[in-house]
């Protein structure tokens, strides 16, 4: 079995530990019940999107354990080129990374105003990988799992992999940065840092909702004056961007691609 080339998001809760002490047992289980139900039915509406000449179709799985998932994206050839041209194969890379960061922006945002609010945090590659039916393999798979609890926050964010897909994109589309991709130096473990795009939390809430959302994320971390240094790191660190995103970046309102 050969590898294949396509998208491998892992994300997951951050603070799930100990989260059911608050609402209760129940209560955490019903709303990861409703994520699951909610990744897989975003994932089944983002397949049935069109590629036109990019690709014959789109596959998304998603695989979940616990407070974790795992998404497995791929697309199939272009269907009015061969050989493919270099620019709609670069094309295509993006347009597919986007779809992937569209559904998990609109997750993302989902999951942070439910009953049970959920804060994720996580990272998208884009490469190869080989995968069964019960485990996926490659340098795609241990570049988004080496780099997905290394996050210092609320951060779901692009590995280098999927920054260079976004970089090639063509023409017009690569002279704007897109609202869904917002350029960010994402903090992580060992003071180490990562020049990179990030998924913008505020981008698919309503706009009278931005600072309630803000506000709940923040606020899941514990009391200020119970929190561990690493918890404070987080909680800061996650504060900043939110400010960052309400106050210091500005989108290209309109611009769709």
């Amino acid at each position: 079995m050969s590898m294949q080339s396509g998208v491998i998001a892992i994300v997951d809760i951050l603070g799930f530990k100990g989260m059911w002490r608050g609402p209760g047992a129940e209560a955490v289980l019903n709303a990861l019940q409703d994520a699951r139900a909610r990744i897989e039915d975003l994932a089944h509406v983002c397949s049935l999107g069109d590629g036109g000449d990019l690709w014959e179709q789109l596959a998304i799985e998603t695989w979940l354990l616990s407070d974790s998932i795992m998404i497995i994206s791929t697309v199939s050839d272009c269907q009015n080129a061969s050989p493919v041209h270099p620019e709609l194969e670069h094309m295509r890379r993006y347009m597919h990374l986007r779809q992937v960061v569209l559904m998990l922006t609109r997750f993302v945002t989902d999951a942070i105003q439910g009953t049970v609010p959920f804060r994720y945090r996580g990272c998208i590659a884009y490469g190869d990988f080989q995968k069964n039916d019960f485990a996926a393999v490659g340098p795609a798979v241990d570049e988004a799992g080496g780099l997905f609890e290394a996050a210092e926050g609320a951060f779901v964010f692009l590995a280098p992999s999927a920054v260079q897909a976004f970089r090639v994109r063509p023409g017009l589309m690569g002279l704007w940065l897109p609202p869904y991709f917002v350029k960010y130096t994402i903090p992580l473990k060992a003071e180490q840092v990562l020049d990179t795009y990030a998924l913008n939390l505020l981008l698919l809430a309503e706009e009278q909702s931005q600072a309630e959302v803000k506000s709940t994320i923040v606020s899941q971390f514990e009391p200020a004056a119970s929190v561990s240094a690493d918890i404070r790191k987080k909680r800061d660190n996650t504060q900043a961007f939110l400010d960052f995103l309400e106050n210091d970046w500005n989108p290209p309102g309109g611009w769709l691609f």
